[in-house]
């Protein structure tokens, strides 16, 4: 009988380059796939002020980058987490004349990326309530400076 004492194994090139592969197409088809499927999210609040008011105050307070639109009332904006498609954001304010002196502001966010296929709680139970926090400000900000 041989012992398997002070044998070494040898590593194995074609199993680990086999794993890496595969590690990298599951990355590159969620990648793809969330791209084709964004995690969305919108929050919505009524203003009691004029979509003139309301815009004015969104232009002012718009990021660097975002691409503004005076004739629609709309701003939209980039952002990325690391690398690109590991966790992108595409948020965009719009504004909605409800006619009697109050609008609607209306917050949307599209995430994209590998990494939201694990972060759905953490957008739901975290980013829901901070852009919610957000409208919120932004319609006690213009309501505060109404002139009467």
């Amino acid at each position: 009988m041989t012992s398997q004492r002070g044998t070494r194994r040898r590593y194995d090139f074609r199993r680990a380059g086999i794993g890496a592969l595969t590690i990298v197409a599951l990355v590159a088809i969620g990648a793809f796939w969330q791209r084709a499927h964004p995690y969305s999210i919108e929050t919505s609040t009524t203003i009691d002020a004029t979509p003139a008011q309301v815009w004015a105050a969104i232009a002012d307070d718009a990021p660097a980058g975002a691409v503004v639109d005076s004739a629609d009332r709309t701003v939209a904006w980039q952002t990325h987490e690391g690398v690109v498609a590991w966790f992108d954001g595409e948020h965009g304010y719009a504004l909605d004349d409800l006619g009697d002196g109050r609008t609607t502001l209306t917050q949307t966010v599209l995430y994209r990326g590998v990494s939201v296929l694990f972060r759905g709680e953490e957008l739901r139970d975290v980013t829901v309530p901070a852009l919610h926090e957000d409208n919120a400000a932004l319609r006690d900000r213009v309501e505060a400076n109404i002139q009467p």
